[in-house]
């Protein structure tokens, strides 16, 4: 019944939370954030991104501000469950995959990649993570099982592809691919079979969502 934004004035970005139907806003931050970053699924808590100053969570009415992170993180991602968040970091130098406790305990790194990492989606069992690398060349997605520590990867088709969005069952994903020269949304089964083309026109197509 509520939804996050951020409100540009000139140089200025401010998160509010507003009502749904855009009453009632409540200005949630007194200083600029980099990102509206993700509300939690149980609704309690909503994840902020202060610039060059770490990840944060605050309550929807703006009250008690706690700091998880004092290093360059980004895009916060909330579990399903709402106990863990995964976030991206150049901490150890390439931009990474990490996964810490909601109140910012055992933050641990998950992929050890060259090239850097992106588009983080978790599946809706909370166990696996999609993420995008080019650690094989050209952007590709791939799938973090938290379980045994290891990636695979799911898309091999020599042309990039990116924003991967899992179904609300978790057995497909939905993602864009440039594999036929301009961006189209592509489905795919999530054990990396039966590829299907979902869009099919000269305009670029992004953001797919279930």
């Amino acid at each position: 019944r509520r939804i996050v934004y951020v409100e540009k004035n000139g140089a200025e970005a401010l998160i509010y939370v507003a009502s749904i139907d855009g009453t009632k806003p409540t200005e949630m931050t007194t200083v600029a954030e980099q990102d509206v970053g993700d509300w939690a699924h149980d609704g309690d808590l909503v994840a902020l991104i202060a610039p060059g100053n770490g990840i944060w969570t605050r309550n929807p009415d703006g009250v008690n501000r706690i700091r998880l992170t004092d290093t360059p993180d980004t895009t916060p991602r909330w579990s399903p469950d709402s106990r863990r968040i995964a976030f991206l970091s150049t901490r150890d130098g390439t931009l990474e995959i990490y996964v810490m406790n909601a109140d910012g305990t055992e933050q641990r790194r998950l992929t050890h990649n060259e090239a850097p990492d992106r588009d983080i989606s978790w599946s809706p069992d909370g166990r696996q993570i999609l993420y995008v690398s080019e650690n094989d060349g050209t952007p590709e997605i791939y799938i973090f099982d938290l379980k045994k520590g290891e990636s695979r990867r799911l898309t091999s088709n020599n042309a990039a592809d990116e924003q991967p969005v899992w179904s609300p069952d978790g057995s497909k994903i939905a993602f864009v691919s440039h594999l036929d020269g301009d961006p189209e949304i592509f489905g795919r089964d999530a054990d990396g079979t039966h590829q299907n083309k979902l869009t099919n026109n000269g305009a670029k197509d992004s953001s797919p969502s279930w």
